[in-house]
């Protein structure tokens, strides 16, 4: 087995590996690289928790010839940290963070629209596309998972069930990588700097409104108050997970 070492932090190495597939989804990858590296020039990353020590292009028969593989290990920090965060889970905005219950400071982590219009409307398969952006999406979720570790102390996020989905989404979380993030590699992290991980049932987290509990109508990612109006379906959801879910009756 052949091992060609890349740089870590290198997106243009997906866009390389891109390449070697289709010509659509090569030039879809290229703007969803351009649209990402775009949106981290305007807003600095925080400092990686899991700290890259080897990404490898490789060779292999089920990615015509090259797959991508990611070494990691993680640092002895204890991060000093007194914040509950809230965490609502997607796939129009991966990650929802609520540090308070203020709608306004909820960080969204979404892939660029490039990425994300690719993931919607292609089918799930076992190709070197799905591979490569299962790849891609690992390294959006880098600043997510460094802000949750450096600023929650308990982390409540939804209990994914994905027997409870829609079978169509609940595929695509799983192939993006997004269920073994918040199973195993979010709780690990949390646990391992000094914090406590907690799930809770999403219940009408998402059509339940934050500041008068009264019941909305979704559509998409808008959840519409009768009183309060318009708001961010996924960060309110993050706000209801912050406080316990909405059976805790905050």
């Amino acid at each position: 087995m052949d091992l060609i070492p890349a740089e870590p932090n290198d997106m243009t190495i997906l866009a390389r590996l891109a390449a070697k597939t289709s010509n659509s989804f090569a030039a879809m990858m290229q703007s969803a690289v351009e649209q990402l590296t775009r949106q981290q020039e305007s807003k600095p990353l925080p400092a990686p928790v899991y700290l890259p020590i080897g990404m490898y292009i490789t060779r292999c028969p089920d990615m015509n010839g090259h797959m991508l593989t990611l070494s990691f290990t993680q640092p002895d920090i204890f991060y000093p940290k007194d914040q509950v965060l809230g965490i609502d889970w997607g796939l129009t905005y991966l990650l929802s963070v609520a540090p308070t219950d203020d709608i306004n400071e909820v960080q969204y982590f979404t892939l660029p629209p490039a990425a994300l219009d690719w993931i919607k409307r292609t089918p799930v398969s076992d190709g070197a596309e799905w591979q490569i952006i299962r790849a891609f999406t690992a390294k959006r979720l880098e600043p997510a998972l460094a802000y949750i570790v450096q600023h929650g102390a308990v982390v409540r996020s939804e209990n994914i069930k994905t027997k409870h989905m829609d079978q169509g989404i609940s595929a695509k979380l799983q192939k993006l990588g997004l269920i073994d993030f918040q199973r195993a590699i979010l709780p690990q992290a949390i646990y391992t700097s000094g914090g406590r991980s907690e799930r809770i049932a999403p219940v009408g987290t998402s059509v339940t409104c934050h500041k008068c509990a009264q019941v909305g109508e979704r559509s998409g990612t808008t959840l519409t108050c009768p009183q309060h109006g318009d708001v961010n379906a996924d960060g309110n959801a993050a706000i209801w997970m912050l406080r316990g879910g909405v059976a805790s009756g905050c």
